[in-house]
């Protein structure tokens, strides 16, 4: 491989790992965006764990299975 082959993967790995790493941290914080409009008081159960999610949340806060709402 040459060098500059070797610099473009780092540089792509690096800013994957970026927006991992700023993902992850919305989501620990709780400002993940809302998918489906429904109000954030809404309690629903997730159809993996059966846990208590909030509506509207792209990531049960129990398993972390990704929910899909319906719009």
């Amino acid at each position: 491989m040459e060098e500059k082959d070797v610099n473009s993967i780092a540089s792509a790995v690096t800013s994957a790992l970026a927006k991992l790493n700023v993902d992850t941290a919305a989501k620990d914080r709780g400002e993940v965006k809302d998918k489906s409009g429904e109000t954030p008081t809404e309690v629903f159960r997730c159809p993996d764990c059966g846990g208590e999610v909030v509506g509207g949340i792209i990531y049960c806060q129990h398993c972390g299975c990704e929910l899909e709402w319906e719009v």
